[in-house]
């Protein structure tokens, strides 16, 4: 028995010798930072996918607030971080897709001075368009807010069996606001954008053109999908060559050895430094941090464009609107 035992362990010992190394966390293989890493490249953050990330950053918060697990404080702590975003991209976002719709349909170039003040005046619009499918969802669930501490009691739950029939129809329209929100508000965006209108016709404009034409918004952000990825990945290969090469440019003099305490430092491992070491470290990954960042400002300005473009195409496709029918001049 104990020779048997001790040819299957050879044999064992044998098999793991020949095993393939581990590839790593259950992450996608086709992931620009974990590409690079294998190929030794260095890659140690990756910007913001077009497709997934800048989207779900947005709406996390929210997603979040749905949550029933949390507590009052989690619920006020992500409603104030959901707004906040909302504000900070009915700004930013309205600059860049005004800028997007004018050229998508007139071939016209605006300016970056025209269209932050073009944001600066709609930016409420903006804003109260995201926003008031949110409190239309918080006011339909306030009266069954009070239901449900009348439920902790057992003539409560007579009571709430009595009138589940309201709260189920109230559930058919918060979902049908969550639903149509979740993936047509980009789309407000582009109606404020191109008809320079109000919060109330973008939400009308947004979700009228996402219910009608659902196959046609499938294919419009299948194809804005592959279009963002491959320029996300363009973007970031090229962020991370010009890093690297400026690594391997000043390697050449420093010193393999000398070069890689500055990158460990740089990415962060620099807790031990002091002096003159410590300020330059700083610096670097300011330098460094900066070609990312700007890598990673392509993805939001692709979101923004092409919500501007979908806007366009879906409006033609329901409205028979010519894609060049963009109030230009401001009537503000």
């Amino acid at each position: 028995l104990s020779d048997e035992l001790a040819r299957e362990q050879a044999f064992q010992a044998t098999v793991a010798r020949w095993q393939p190394p581990p590839i790593g966390p259950a992450t996608p293989t086709l992931e620009p930072a974990v590409v690079l890493s294998r190929l030794g490249w260095g890659a140690e953050s990756a910007p913001q996918d077009p497709v997934f990330d800048v989207p779900y950053r947005i709406i996390a918060p929210f997603h979040r607030l749905l949550s029933l697990e949390g507590s009052w404080t989690s619920l006020l702590y992500y409603l104030l971080g959901g707004v906040c975003t909302i504000a900070v991209w009915s700004f930013c976002g309205t600059a860049i897709t005004r800028a997007s719709v004018l050229h998508c349909g007139t071939g016209e170039r605006l300016g970056a001075r025209a269209a932050l003040k073009f944001a600066t005046r709609y930016w409420f619009a903006v804003f109260s368009a995201a926003t008031l499918p949110v409190v239309g969802v918080g006011l339909l669930a306030m009266p069954f807010m009070v239901l449900g501490w009348l439920m902790r009691t057992d003539g409560g739950v007579v009571l709430g069996g009595v009138l589940w029939i309201l709260v189920i129809l109230a559930g058919c329209l918060m979902a049908v606001l969550c639903l149509g929100l979740m993936f047509c508000w980009p789309l407000m965006w582009g109606a404020i954008c191109a008809e320079c209108s109000d919060g109330f016709d973008a939400i009308s404009r947004s979700y009228a053109y996402t219910f009608q034409r659902p196959l046609h918004f499938l294919i419009y952000g299948l194809i804005a999908a592959c279009l963002g990825l491959l320029g996300w990945l363009l973007a970031w290969w090229f962020s991370e060559a010009v890093i690297l090469l400026s690594y391997w440019a000043v390697e050449l003099g420093s010193g393999t050895e000398r070069m890689a305490l500055i990158r460990s430092s740089v990415n962060g491992n620099n807790a031990h430094l002091s002096g003159a070491l410590a300020a330059g470290v700083r610096s670097l990954q300011f330098t460094v941090g900066f070609v990312r960042f700007t890598a990673s400002a392509f993805a939001y300005s692709f979101f923004w464009s092409a919500a501007g473009g979908m806007y366009l195409l879906l409006r033609r496709d329901s409205d028979e609107t010519e894609l060049d029918d963009i109030i230009v001049d401001d009537p503000k």
